[in-house]
Parts: C-alpha cells; structure tokens; sequence
C-alpha cells in the first residue's frame, strides 16, 4: 500500500524533476515551497503535479496466439 500512495512527480514546464515519487500531500507541499519564491502577481507556476508511470519491461508485453 506505502508504495501505492508515492505515485506523483513534479514537472517545471512539462519536465520531470529531481524529486523521487510521493504522495499527494507531500508533492503539494514541494510545490508551494518551491513557488513561494515566485510573484504570482506578475507569473504563472512552472510546476505540475502528474502521476508517475511505472516503468514497463519487455516481459510485460501481452502475447497474442
């Protein structure tokens, strides 16, 4: 279930970040210490939280008889 929740990463203008996986909490508040450095008043935030993927492997493909 622990590794469920840590499925959001943090993207600045569609780019992944640094930052490993986590939960939704914990990516909201990266995102708001990251734009407090920012004037809303005169800029738009970079950042995006989006789902992270799980990696596919070729073992993974779906065989067709």
């Amino acid at each position: 279930m622990d590794t469920q929740m840590k499925n959001y990463i943090i993207l600045k203008n569609g780019n992944q970040m640094d930052f490993t996986p986590r939960d939704l909490n914990g990516a909201i508040r990266i995102i708001r210490q990251l734009e407090s450095h920012i004037n809303r008043l005169t800029e738009h935030s970079p950042y995006t939280i989006a789902k992270a993927h799980a990696p596919c492997e070729v073992n993974d493909r779906i065989k067709i008889y």
